[in-house]
């Protein structure tokens, strides 16, 4: 199962909420928005990141990539000195109908409450995942666009090769309660997305 109709990613995405419940990671939420006829929904997660001030002004090119240790559940720091910039990040992993699969949006925002921009999102990604992002052709890998619920603007990580990279790896049989874990470890590190490893064991 790698493609998805709506019913079955709501159910993929409630099992993977109650292993976060049972794993005691509070950092995923299911949010419903309703529509005109019917209710849709979404994971959320969020989560800060600290990363040393200069780091934060720098253009992408100039700080090639960007190691992050974790400090706590809630923030992740690249070095112990002073002198850090905190980015809040949000995730949503909504149903995309037209390639039946998730898709993962992205925002965040530093201190001031200025909105990032795609450049400083790639700087939570490898050097090599950047590449990959900016040779999709036809808008690029990642882009800026309104949310198809809140309505408001989110970059989205296209997800035209989700289903390949899933069933590369996975296959054609993926038990639900597995897919969504997987999906948010193959896909979600493009835009500084994980899962620790007490989820697979």
């Amino acid at each position: 199962m790698i493609a998805l109709t709506r019913c079955q990613f709501e159910l993929a995405c409630k099992e993977f909420l109650a292993c976060s419940k049972k794993l005691g990671d509070g950092s995923w939420r299911w949010r419903e928005q309703s529509e005109p006829y019917v209710k849709i929904g979404y994971l959320e997660h969020r989560k800060s990141v600290c990363i040393p001030s200069e780091v934060a002004s720098q253009e992408l090119a100039e700080f090639p990539e960007l190691e992050l240790e974790e400090e706590d559940a809630g923030c992740f720091v690249a070095n112990s000195e002073e002198g850090k910039s905190r980015w809040n990040l949000e995730y949503n992993i909504l149903y995309s109908a037209a390639y039946q699969v998730p898709e993962i949006f992205v925002r965040g925002w530093n201190d001031e409450g200025s909105y990032l921009m795609d450049s400083q999102i790639l700087q939570l990604t490898s050097v090599h995942l950047r590449d990959d992002l900016r040779k999709v052709e036809f808008g690029g890998g990642l882009t800026c666009m309104e949310h198809p619920i809140l309505r408001t603007p989110f970059y989205r990580l296209h997800p035209c090769e989700t289903a390949n990279v899933m069933r590369e790896v996975a296959g054609e049989e993926l038990l639900v309660e597995d897919y969504i874990p997987m999906y948010i470890n193959l896909i979600g590190p493009s835009v500084g997305l994980s899962l620790p490893l007490k989820y697979f064991t």
